[in-house]
């Protein structure tokens, strides 16, 4: 999840460069560059988080309906994240997932 998280302003700036540098035909080439490594971007965290999923489901934690899901979704981007979330908190022990007490 964390890794997910602190990669989405990596996304953004990728993306918003890749549509400053389309404005002109001169850095074009520079725009498909920069979407090639995004794309492998989101396919090498998706990797992680699919690794997650599988271990998951391996721990009993999510059943393989919910796995197959999340596996699909950990390639997509910003549905990454929240699947990503949603994971995390379904792998917490369940003492960890209870609403603590304010003191």
């Amino acid at each position: 999840m964390k890794i997910k998280l602190i990669q989405i302003p990596a996304y953004v700036l990728i993306f918003l460069a890749g549509l400053l540098l389309l404005s002109t035909i001169f850095t074009m080439g520079i725009s498909v560059v920069l979407m090639v490594l995004d794309i492998m971007a989101v396919f090498l965290s998706g990797l992680i988080g699919l690794a997650g999923v599988i271990r998951g489901f391996l721990e009993k934690k999510i059943s393989k309906k919910a796995s197959v899901i999340h596996g699909f979704l950990q390639f997509i981007f910003c549905a990454d994240v929240i699947s990503s979330i949603i994971l995390y908190k379904k792998s917490l022990p369940d003492d960890l997932t209870a609403e603590a007490p304010i003191s």
